[in-house]
C-alpha cells in the first residue's frame, strides 16, 4: 500500500495540477489521503471537498472541451 505522504503528495500534485490553489489543495489532499472517508468528515471538511470538487470539474470540463476542439495537427494521431 502506498503510504500516507505519497498519497498526499500525488494528490496535491494533481488537485494543484488542474487549477487547485495550493493552500486549498493541501487541504483536501491531506483529507484524501488519510482515507477518512471511512470515518465522519467535519462540517468544513466536507464544505471544503465540495467546493474543491466542484472547482475541478468546471477545470476538467474546459480542459477536455477544448481538447476536443483542438485541429489535429499531423503526426498526434501517432502517424508519421
Amino acid at each position: 500500500m502506498l503510504d500516507f505522504n505519497y498519497k498526499k503528495e500525488l494528490f496535491h500534485m494533481e488537485l494543484v495540477k488542474h487549477g487547485i490553489a495550493p493552500e486549498k489543495a493541501t487541504c483536501v489532499a491531506e483529507i484524501f489521503a488519510s482515507g477518512k472517508s471511512n470515518k465522519p468528515l467535519t462540517i468544513e471538511e466536507i464544505q471544503l471537498t465540495e467546493e474543491i470538487w466542484e472547482q475541478w470539474q468546471r477545470h476538467y470540463k474546459c480542459f477536455t472541451s477544448a481538447l476536443r476542439k483542438r485541429p489535429l495537427v499531423k503526426g498526434d494521431n501517432g502517424s508519421s
